[in-house]
């Protein structure tokens, strides 16, 4: 195992794989912040990169969670509505406590709004 930071590295691994918990209507962010993690040679995990069309969701989100060291919730508004999210950092949170393993962070995403625009 490897340390970087807090978070270990699986054993075999070379880079820190993150997962990103997010809701998909905060898509474009958590693009930009996947390609920037990438570019700080970390592997981010993002289920519209990483989930085929076809594939079982569930079960595939699990074997991401499983497989990363590293889970970030991307909160916002969105995520809030988001019974998906909530199901991602449940099951996070469960791996966490189970097997010590997996860190845990969270990106706060506030949208500001134009006083003008509010009718």
């Amino acid at each position: 195992m490897k340390l970087f930071g807090s978070v270990c590295l699986q054993d075999g691994a070379s880079k820190l794989k993150v997962f990103l918990s997010h809701s998909t209507r905060d898509k474009e962010f958590v693009q930009r912040l996947a390609t920037a993690l990438e570019d700080a040679d970390f592997k981010p995990w993002l289920c519209e990169v990483d989930i085929d069309r076809g594939q079982n969701f569930v079960t595939k989100i699990n074997d991401g969670l499983g497989q990363s060291d590293l889970a970030i919730l991307v909160w916002s508004p969105h995520a809030a509505e988001s019974a998906w999210t909530e199901q991602e950092w449940t099951s996070a949170l469960a791996r966490q406590v189970e097997e010590h393993r997996i860190g845990l962070g969270i990106i706060l995403l506030l949208f500001i709004i134009d006083p003008s625009r509010v009718k």
